[in-house]
C-alpha cells in the first residue's frame, strides 16, 4: 500500500526544472499519489537583475510572481503527464528552507522532492537540515538522473524503517525481487577497535550478518528470492561502499530508510541518510520517514520560530 499520496515538488526555476517535472511524472504512474503541489519560493533577497533578464517587462515582486505562474503552469501541462493525479502550481516567498518546513504545517505532504545540484536547495547543510527536521520522506533527483526503474539499491540496517524502504522498492520494482539489491554493511565487533580485526574476527562478523539478514527477512515477510549484498566495511565512507554497489549493479534509485531516534538529542546526531543527501551519487535519492516517529523534532523545530 502506497503510504506517499501528497508530494510537494520544489522548482528554482532552471534547466532542472524540466527533469524534475518530467521524473515526478514518471514515478507518479508507479506510485499513483492523490495529489501533487509544484512550488517556487522565491528568494526575495534575490530579487535583482539575474531575475529580471529572465523575463522582459518584469519590474516588482508581483510582475514576476504573474509570469512565474504562467511559465511553471506551462511547463507542468506539458510534462506532467498522469491521469487521475490532482496539480497545483503555487509561488511562496521567503527562505527556502525556512518556507518548506513551513508548508508542512499547512498541508502535510508525505513526499518532498528536490533536485540534487550545485547551488541548489538539495545540496549540502540545507539538505541535511531538511532531511533532519522535515518528517516527511525525502526524494533527490540529480540531473542524470533517468527515467528507469531497472535496479533498485536498498541499504538496509535490518529495522523496521529498513523493511519500510524494502517494501516501497518492492512496489517500485513491480514486485520483482531479482530488480532489488538489498545492502547492509557490517563491521567486526567495536572491541577489535582500533586494531585491524583478524580473519577469525571477520567470519564472525560476517556469519551474524547473514544470520541476521535471515531474521530480517523472516520477520518482515520479504521475498527471500531478493539479494542481499553484505559488504565488510573498510576505511571508505559507508557511502562510497553505497556508491560502489550502486555502480556494479547499475542502479536507477537508492532508497534508504530513516532511522528515528528515541529522544530529541539522539535525533540531533548525524546518521547515515543524512551524510547520503550530500553525497554525488548520480542516480535518485529516496529517504524513507514514518512521519508518526519523526513529528517530534520537525515540531520542536517550528514551535521555537
Amino acid at each position: 500500500m502506497n503510504a506517499l499520496n501528497k508530494w510537494l515538488v520544489c522548482l528554482d526555476l532552471t534547466k532542472m526544472d524540466e527533469l524534475l517535472v518530467g521524473y515526478v511524472s514518471f514515478l507518479a504512474k508507479i506510485l499513483k499519489p492523490k495529489e501533487v503541489q509544484f512550488v517556487h519560493i522565491i528568494e526575495t533577497n534575490n530579487f535583482n537583475a539575474d531575475i529580471l533578464e529572465l523575463f522582459e517587462d518584469v519590474n516588482s515582486i508581483e510582475d514576476l510572481q504573474e509570469r512565474l505562474k504562467d511559465h511553471f503552469e506551462d511547463l507542468i501541462d506539458d510534462l506532467f503527464e498522469v491521469e487521475g493525479v490532482k496539480t497545483k502550481f503555487f509561488i511562496e516567498k521567503g527562505t527556502a528552507t525556512n518556507r518548506i518546513l513551513a508548508l508542512m504545517k499547512t498541508w502535510p505532504y508525505d513526499l518532498l522532492v528536490l533536485g540534487k545540484k550545485n547551488s541548489y536547495i538539495g545540496e549540502g547543510v540545507a539538505a541535511r537540515k531538511l532531511v533532519k527536521y522535515v518528517p516527511a520522506s525525502i526524494l533527490m533527483v540529480p540531473e542524470t538522473a533517468r527515467y528507469t526503474m531497472d535496479h533498485v539499491t536498498v541499504p538496509v540496517d535490518f529495522s523496521e524503517q529498513s523493511a519500510r524502504a524494502t517494501n516501497l522498492a518492492f512496489q517500485l520494482a513491480d514486485k520483482q525481487p531479482d530488480r532489488i539489491t538489498l545492502q547492509h554493511i557490517y563491521e567486526p565487533p567495536k572491541e577489535f577497535f582500533p586494531y585491524m580485526p583478524g580473519e577469525k574476527e571477520k567470519k564472525q562478523a560476517h556469519d551474524n550478518a547473514i544470520k541476521a539478514a535471515a531474521e530480517f527477512i523472516r520477520d518482515y515477510k520479504i521475498n527471500e528470492d531478493v539479494d542481499v549484498e553484505l559488504t565488510l566495511f573498510r576505511e571508505e565512507r559507508m557511502s562510497d561502499e553505497i556508491y560502489n554497489l550502486c555502480n556494479q549493479k547499475k542502479s536507477d534509485l537508492i532508497v534508504v530508510g530513516y532511522r528515528a531516534r528515541k529522544n530529541l538529542i539522539a535525533s540531533l546526531k548525524d546518521n547515515l541518510p543524512e551524510r547520503m543527501s550530500g553525497y554525488g551519487f548520480g542516480i535518485p535519492l529516496l529517504i524513507v520517514k514514518n512521519p508518526k516517529t519523526t513529528l517530534n523534532l520537525y515540531e520542536s523545530l517550528i514551535d521555537a520560530q
